[in-house]
């Protein structure tokens, strides 16, 4: 469960918390207290055990009061942490009240898209996540959230075109609702590559755009007002001061000087380093040596150390060119096995130029490094129609696994499956749609198997004073094994391994005889 607590961790202050804290016992106070880093911000959140609740942790975190101002951004990673969290730690469930719409004074209307959109964001980056159920737990006597809620109730969650519907339950005040998330519909008709790479917005000082699971924004501006996790400050290795590193201290504080100081100490700066961030509104900072020649090398390690520290945006200043080469964007050294939540990028210049090149260098990527493979030979044909809804699935997962773009076409005519996207991720993708593609042959030729022996012979076991027949599968098991002069035939089903043995011509069940069926 979520605990909205004070930036002291003081349980016993708050409002939800002091019942928590009654509820749970005090053992969870001093938890909060050990476990509290040394840094402390609005959005964090501290761990601890459920004490004497019937939940294995309580989440809790704070934000700050609403002037009416200032953006969403402590809700929305109060929130988006505490999936996070519950994600890493593999719960399936979750209950959180609705954060902000009491002392904090936060709008009921805003608390409650923030909620349902990072629910549903969420849920679009983590197809796989073990959380299904998340509970809003609202307090009865607070009618004015409750009105809220019924008219979200009654209001439909809306689909972007192009998409379909993924589902995850949201339980509030006894009423249920399945929130939908946006997926790529792999059985649309093809368009173009701008499932890959897509322009959002482009004018004179910003640009914005989506690279695969990157969103990408060069814009004009000071990046110390920026709310990204992690801003870059560009410096040598001796934290010499430089336009960008005069800024943030400026805006951040002392405290920031004082930390690379600390560092200095240790020796001269070789490659990044992260500190914190002092009054600036991101989470951390992270410091590259950037007088070295080898920038791609080194944003890579910047790169990797802010994906280790679970940082989800980055704005960084405008380097040079060597930002947009493909080992940089989808580069094998930091990519991962298995996808993780979107990860943005805002890139800072002082002038327009700068931008121009930025996004020129962007439009250049793309054309020079996408291409397709479509699937359309006989044998290919006959898989696709052929193929089952669990296969169509399978395919369809790749999409986010590799950051392609598959489109399977089941027509009267066509029948194909294409994939798009850039080399060296669709080379691995089409490899593993040729495995599932042999898989759709080799259970179509087991299933023709099947039939043709169980209109020949049917294996029947008896269940109290009748016989049944096996199923189509099992009995087509069994009748191999006895014809292949096998002691027995076994097979696994829900309550345990199963086999037939045709010395006594019986069914047993996990080697247990009391179970004993004639056959």
């Amino acid at each position: 469960m979520i605990n909205s607590t004070q930036s002291d961790l003081n349980l016993g202050a708050g409002g939800v918390s002091a019942v928590v804290l009654n509820g749970a016992g005090p053992s969870i106070q001093q938890e909060c207290y050990n476990n509290k880093p040394s840094s402390f911000n609005a959005g964090d959140i501290v761990v601890t055990s459920g004490g004497n609740l019937p939940v294995k942790s309580i989440f809790h975190g704070f934000c700050r009061h609403w002037d009416g101002s200032q953006p969403t951004t402590d809700l929305k990673r109060l929130i988006g942490n505490a999936l996070n969290k519950a994600e890493k730690h593999q719960y399936q469930s979750m209950a959180l009240p609705a954060i902000g719409t009491g002392n904090l004074k936060y709008p009921h209307d805003i608390v409650i898209n923030v909620i349902v959109q990072e629910i549903v964001s969420f849920s679009r980056l983590n197809p796989n996540t073990t959380l299904k159920d998340i509970y809003v737990v609202l307090f009865p006597g607070d009618q004015a959230t409750m009105n809220a809620f019924e008219n979200f109730w009654r209001t439909p969650t809306q689909l972007q075109p192009g998409t379909r519907q993924k589902t995850r339950r949201l339980k509030s005040a006894g009423q249920e609702r399945m929130i939908a998330s946006e997926e790529k519909d792999s059985g649309r008709p093809p368009t173009s590559m701008s499932d890959l790479y897509s322009v959002i917005s482009d004018g004179k000082d910003k640009f914005v755009g989506q690279i695969r699971t990157m969103k990408i924004t060069v814009k004009k501006g000071d990046i110390t007002k920026e709310d990204t996790d992690v801003i870059m400050n560009s410096t040598d290795s001796g934290f010499n001061k430089g336009k960008v590193f005069e800024a943030i201290v400026n805006a951040g504080g002392s405290v920031i000087e004082k930390e690379c100081d600390n560092v200095k100490t240790i020796g001269p700066l070789q490659d990044c380093v992260m500190t914190t961030a002092g009054n600036l509104c991101c989470k951390k900072i992270i410091h590259i040596n950037a007088t070295g020649t080898d920038w791609e090398g080194l944003l890579l390690k910047a790169l990797k150390l802010v994906d280790d520290s679970g940082m989800r945006s980055l704005s960084i200043p405008a380097l040079g060119t060597a930002l947009f080469t493909p080992k940089w964007l989808w580069g094998s050294e930091i990519k991962d096995s298995k996808p993780s939540s979107t990860l943005t990028y805002r890139i800072y210049a002082m002038e327009y130029h700068v931008i121009k090149k930025v996004i020129e260098e962007l439009n250049r990527l793309y054309n020079n490094e996408t291409t397709r493979h479509v699937f359309d030979s006989e044998d290919d044909q006959k898989a696709v129609t052929k193929m089952k809804n669990e296969h169509r699935i399978e395919i369809g997962h790749l999409e986010s696994k590799f950051g392609v773009r598959i489109v399977i076409q089941d027509g009267h005519r066509i029948k194909r499956i294409i994939v798009e996207g850039y080399t060296q991720d669709l080379v691995q993708c089409v490899a593993e749609i040729t495995k599932i593609l042999s898989k759709v042959h080799s259970e179509a030729e087991m299933e023709s198997a099947e039939d043709l022996v169980y209109k020949q012979v049917v294996w029947q076991f008896k269940d109290d004073s009748s016989y049944k027949n096996y199923p189509k599968e099992i009995s087509y098991l069994i009748e191999k094994a006895y014809l292949n002069k096998e002691k027995a035939a076994k097979w696994e089903e829900d309550n345990g391994r199963m086999e037939v043995i045709f010395k006594d011509m019986v069914e047993r069940t996990n080697s247990n005889t009391v179970t004993d069926l004639p056959v």
